[in-house]
């Protein structure tokens, strides 16, 4: 694959199987990734964020589980600010 890892590590943890598990995937990602917590989380918040905007403006039936992710991810991230 060609991209940047923290894209692709973003996209991973937020949109594979949206709403489950995605507490689990974080750790994984952080675990093996050698990303830290600083570089991977805004990324995970902004793609959540669009995946919101998305779901809403397009009537999409994930918007409730795109909303319990963003709102778990920026509360993690503020633990980290």
């Amino acid at each position: 694959m060609v991209g940047d890892a923290l894209f692709d590590w973003a996209f991973w943890i937020v949109y594979y199987e949206v709403g489950q598990r995605t507490d689990q995937r974080l750790r994984r990602a952080f675990q093996t990734s050698g990303i830290s917590v600083s570089e991977l989380l805004p990324w995970c918040v902004l793609l959540a964020l669009d995946g919101f905007l998305f779901y809403e403006e397009t009537g999409d039936r994930r918007l409730a589980a795109m909303s319990i992710v963003l709102s778990a991810l920026v509360e993690r991230s503020r633990r980290f600010s």
